[in-house]
Formats: C-alpha cells, structure tokens, sequence
C-alpha cells in the first residue's frame, strides 16, 4: 500500500479511530473499533478530486481482513428525515467514488466488502409517518416517494446510483457519539 502518497492530513491509521462532523450546532463522533489495522479517510467536502458529484460521506474506511481489505462508508446525521435520506444517500454514493479513487491511489485492489453506515440521534422516516403500517403496504405507484423510502429505512437496504442495492447498518448516536465495531472476519 502506498499511503505516503497521500497528506497525513486526510487520514488516521489504527485500529481504534474516531469519524467526527462539525456543524454549527455541535459535533457527532463515532467510535470505530477493528480487530484490525484500518485506514479512515476524513477530508474537507471541498476536495472533491476529479468528479462532478461534490457530495461524500462523512468517513470512508479501509479495514485489513482475512481476504484483503473490507470498505466501510460513513455518514452522520443528527436527524435522519425524508430530505436528510435522499442526502445521505447520495453523499455514499459520492464517497464510494472516493474510495475508489484512493483505492487506485494506494494501489489496493478494491474491496468486494463495501458497507454503508448511517449513525444518528433522531429517525424521522417512520416515527413521524402517520401510519407505518399502512405506508409500507402502499404500492409504489400511489406513494412512490413515501414507500421506497419507508422500506429502504425499515429493511435496512438502499438503492444508490451505480452501485444499486446495498444494505446499511444504523447506528443510534448518544449525547453525539456512537460505537462502530464491525465484524470483518
């Protein structure tokens, strides 16, 4: 791998690192703990390399396993709505785009093993539906909007451009922090 390509400024390397999102009301840290060695890549949004999609998650992470390297995306949210959700996606999409390019840079093959991860403090998508239960049995014809997004949230399973379907862990932040420990073996 060859991360002395790449400034010291972007990334931090162990196997207990910390994701962070600074906005005007507060910040949100998640705790990432790997059994192994990992790499999280956390830069201003300004830098957007080559592509014309300027939206990136909030971390990107290289993680060793027994197989190579696995590839967690992260995103934090302090609420998660219906306009946050169709953000949230498109910012995966944008660093899955990342990730690829810093995989080619680091010359890594890229990981079959890609994750989504969204962690937040309040969930809007079915708490303030006015009846979960009858949103999920719409059909996509009548509320396409409202259902796709309801069954994506509640199935864990999104679709993002390019890449398609894609499941996703959700992680409750507590007081702005939460714990990430996947398991990569």
């Amino acid at each position: 791998m060859k991360i002395d390509r790449i400034s010291k400024d972007y990334y931090s390397i162990g196997t207990e690192l910390w994701a962070e999102k600074k906005e005007q009301t507060g910040k949100a840290r998640i705790k990432i703990k790997l059994p192994y060695e990992g790499i999280l890549f956390q830069y201003d949004h300004k830098i957007a390399f080559l592509f014309d999609h300027k939206k990136r998650a909030d971390g990107i992470v290289f993680a060793k396993n027994s197989e190579g390297w696995a590839l967690f995306i992260l995103e934090i949210k302090k609420t998660v709505g219906d306009t946050e959700w169709r953000k949230i996606k498109d910012q995966w999409y944008g660093a899955w785009l990342h990730a690829k390019a810093i995989s080619g840079i680091l010359e890594l093959d890229f990981p079959k093993n890609v994750s989504f991860v969204v962690a937040y403090e309040k969930e809007r998508i079915v708490k303030e539906s006015s009846d979960p239960i009858l949103l999920k049995l719409q059909t996509q014809e009548n509320h396409p909007e409202e259902s796709k997004k309801y069954l994506e949230w509640t199935q864990s399973k999104a679709e993002l451009s390019e890449i398609g379907n894609v499941s996703f862990k959700k992680i409750t932040l507590n007081d702005g922090e939460g714990l990430f420990e996947p398991i990569l073996d």
